[in-house]
């Protein structure tokens, strides 16, 4: 996605060489951080699951019994990274700015509202929300193009699963 309020097209080029984290970095940061009491480790991104060693660091943090969050605009979740995902227990906060066709493309660049929906419904359909089981959150961003269209967000997704939660960062 190339969302309004967080892709920095500009930079991009400078970001793309980088020094990223090795996967042993991350093991180690994570065992630090369980040892001085951390209980929930949050994937982000961009989107984290583009990251080539995603589904073995869930599974390591997964071993080490802390809860994950993972932040995804969904677009990379099929039915096997959903049953994945469910598997290792990680909750999902899901991108949905809109549910207003032309406003979700006008987030996110991309005509992807229709594959968001289905997602959600997949993933409650696997059991996310479910007493005991991984969550599914979903988050919207709050702008003037979208403010009016929050209540709408919030019933829309309390009509599907409770408790199916909309975050509102400002």
């Amino acid at each position: 996605y190339r969302c309004i309020y967080c892709y920095a097209s500009e930079n991009a080029a400078q970001l793309e060489g980088c020094d990223n984290l090795t996967l042993t970095d991350f093991k180690r940061i994570i065992a630090e951080g369980k040892e001085l009491g951390v209980e929930l480790i949050n994937l982000t991104g961009g989107e984290a699951l583009l990251h080539k060693d995603i589904f073995e660091l869930i599974q390591y943090i997964y071993q080490q019994c802390l809860d994950i969050l993972l932040f995804t605009n969904g677009m990379l979740i099929d039915d096997e990274i959903a049953r994945q995902l469910f598997h290792y227990h990680c909750s999902l906060c899901l991108k949905l700015d809109s549910l207003e066709k032309s406003k979700y493309e006008y987030f996110t660049g991309f005509n992807g509202l229709e594959n968001t929906k289905s997602l959600i419904e997949t993933l409650l359909s696997l059991g996310y929300n479910k007493p005991g089981n991984p969550t599914l959150e979903i988050n919207a961003i709050a702008t003037k193009a979208n403010a009016a269209e929050i209540p709408v967000i919030w019933r829309w997704a309390r009509e599907r699963a409770k408790p199916l939660l909309l975050k509102l960062p400002l």
